[in-house]
């Protein structure tokens, strides 16, 4: 995905596929010691992250809407809103913000994992099992999917592991 993703920036430079909305997401950073963290993903290519250090929730929310107009006819912004994030999403709304999705990634799967043949393989343990999941279904069924050549996007991506015990799918933490 990075080799895809570096491909496109030489022909196109950083520029994502023309005629894609977007689809956004946002993970909140804790204050001053973690970064809030904006992605934007179009069709196959995803643009370089847009990060800062964390702010309080009011402060980060109007950054998101500063940002929005870079990312004209997004689909919809999904929000991690588990611990320091739980807030953001009343707080994107209250600012204007269209299209805001709260994602709980503690609550129940929505899905069964499949093989390759869409038989089940069993459950997820949680949302967040279910999601990493389906990012590595995506990059791995996807050969054309582009990933910003962002060498810590890339430890991130491949550090954790899964276990599968009982019929359920962990991943597990970074």
């Amino acid at each position: 995905a990075r080799r895809n993703w570096k491909q496109w920036v030489l022909e196109h430079g950083e520029v994502p596929p023309p005629g894609i909305k977007p689809i956004l997401a946002l993970d909140v950073g804790e204050y001053d010691s973690d970064d809030n963290v904006l992605a934007a993903r179009y069709g196959l290519w995803t643009a370089p992250f847009l990060a800062w250090k964390g702010l309080d929730l009011e402060s980060s929310g109007d950054r998101v809407k500063r940002y929005l107009p870079e990312y004209e006819g997004y689909q919809h912004i999904a929000v991690d809103s588990i611990g320091v994030g739980a807030g953001m999403p009343h707080q994107l709304r209250r600012k204007g913000v269209r299209n805001v999705t709260s994602v709980k990634v503690v609550e129940k799967p929505t899905t069964t994992p499949k093989d390759d043949s869409g038989i089940p393989i069993g459950h997820f343990v949680a949302l967040r099992d279910q999601l990493w999941w389906m990012a590595r279904e995506y990059l791995r069924l996807n050969p054309d999917a582009m990933l910003p050549d962002d060498i810590e996007l890339e430890a991130d991506l491949t550090t954790p592991t899964y276990i599968h015990k009982r019929g359920r799918i962990k991943v597990m933490d970074k």
